[in-house]
C-alpha cells in the first residue's frame, strides 16, 4: 500500500440515529481526537502487536465478504482485490484509538480507509477525496458504496458514518443522493455550555439494536413512527442546530430526548436512566443516543458547563467533553 499515512477521524452523529433509516435527514461531524489509519504489522508498536493481528483477521474476513459480493455481481464499488490481498498477507491492519461499540463510528473509519486505498471509482491518480461542497452528486454514489461495505460489519448501514470519516467534514445528509457540507455553530450555542459524552462502560450491539428498530417500525411503536413524528422531531433539531436560535435549539433537544426516553428504552442503558430523567426534569442538560445506544457513549448537551461538572461529580459519572475542545488529541 501507499506508505503515506492517511488519517480517518471518528464521527459524531449529532442527529439522525435510527430516523435516517426511515427517511429523516442526518447531521454528522468528524471527531478528530479519535482517529485511525491503515498500516502494516511491521510498523505496529510492540504494545499494539496483538491488536494488529486481531485487526488483520477482521480485514481478511471483510475481504472474503467483498469477494463474495463481487463473485455474485452485487458489489457496488469495484475493488483492487489483488492489492488488498497482498497487503493483508503482509499484515495490513487499522491502527486506531477509536473505541469499538461506543457510537463513534469505528467501523465507519475502517470502511473509509479501505475505500480510499482500494476502491477503484472516484479516485484520481493522486487518490484525492472529492469535495462535499454543495450537492455533489458523486457523494450519493460513494455513500451507497460505503454503506454496503460497512453493512458487512453490523447489518444495514446508511453510509453516513463512513462518508463523514471519508470526507472529514460536517455533513447534512438529506437523502441518499443529496448531501452537502455545512457550518455547525456549536460554539455559539454552547458559549457557556458543552457537548459531552457519558461513558456507559459497555459496548453497543449495533446490528441487534438496528434490527429491533426496523422490526418495530411495523409493530410496536408503529403508530408514532408511521406518523413521521420521530423524523419531524429530528428535522426540527437539525434546523435549530444550524440556526443561531439557541433557545429553540435546546427546546428541540429536550423534545428529542423526551421522545427517545419514551420510545427507545431498549437502547438506553439502565445506569443512565436516572441521569437521563434528571436532565428532562431540571432542563440543566439533555441526553440523547450516540449511535445505536445500548451501551457505549450517551451524548449530552448542557447549558452551563460548570453546573454540569458539579452534577456529574456528584453522580460519580465519567464523561468526556468534546466542546469546548480539549487541548490535546487522545493518545494512540
Amino acid at each position: 500500500m501507499n506508505s503515506r499515512r492517511v488519517l480517518f477521524p471518528s464521527k459524531l452523529l449529532l442527529f439522525g440515529e435510527y430516523s435516517v433509516l426511515t427517511g429523516s435527514r442526518a447531521l454528522v461531524m468528524p471527531c478528530h481526537p479519535y482517529r485511525g489509519w491503515l498500516d502494516l504489522a511491521d510498523n505496529a508498536p510492540p504494545a499494539f502487536k496483538s491488536r494488529a493481528r486481531w485487526s488483520n483477521g477482521l480485514l481478511k474476513t471483510l475481504l472474503h465478504h467483498l469477494e463474495e459480493l463481487d463473485r455474485t455481481a452485487q458489489l457496488l464499488a469495484p475493488m483492487d482485490f489483488s492489492a488488498l490481498r497482498k497487503d493483508l498477507n503482509q499484515g495490513l491492519y487499522f491502527h486506531s484509538n477509536i473505541p469499538e461499540g461506543y457510537g463513534l463510528g469505528s467501523s465507519g473509519a475502517v470502511t473509509a480507509a479501505i475505500y480510499h486505498h482500494y476502491a477503484v471509482p472516484y479516485q484520481d491518480t493522486n487518490r484525492s477525496i472529492p469535495s462535499p461542497k454543495g450537492n455533489n452528486p458523486g457523494l450519493g454514489t460513494i455513500k451507497s458504496q460505503l454503506a454496503q461495505i460497512e453493512g458487512l460489519y453490523h447489518g444495514k448501514s446508511s453510509g453516513t458514518d463512513p462518508l463523514c470519516s471519508y470526507t472529514k467534514t460536517p455533513l447534512l445528509v438529506k437523502d441518499m443522493q443529496h448531501i452537502q457540507s455545512v457550518d455547525i455553530p456549536l460554539e455559539k450555542h454552547l458559549e457557556k455550555g458543552s457537548l459531552f459524552l457519558l461513558d456507559t462502560g459497555a459496548p453497543e450491539n449495533t446490528e441487534k439494536l438496528v434490527n429491533i428498530f426496523l422490526e418495530n417500525v411495523d409493530s410496536m411503536d408503529a403508530e408514532s413512527i408511521q406518523d413521521d413524528l420521530l423524523n419531524e422531531i429530528t428535522d426540527q433539531a437539525i434546523d435549530s442546530m444550524l440556526s443561531t436560535n439557541t433557545g429553540r435549539f435546546f427546546d428541540d433537544l429536550k423534545e428529542l430526548s423526551c421522545y427517545q426516553w419514551q420510545h427507545f428504552q431498549p437502547m438506553i442503558p439502565q445506569p443512565c436512566h436516572a441521569l437521563w430523567k434528571k436532565g428532562l426534569d431540571t432542563d440543566h442538560y439533555s441526553l440523547k443516543l450516540c449511535g445505536s445506544g445500548g451501551g457505549g457513549y450517551i451524548m449530552g448537551f448542557a447549558w452551563d458547563r460548570q453546573l454540569l461538572e458539579k452534577q456529574m461529580k456528584h453522580a460519580n459519572t465519567p464523561y468526556v467533553t468534546i466542546i469546548p475542545a480539549e487541548n490535546q488529541m487522545c493518545p494512540l
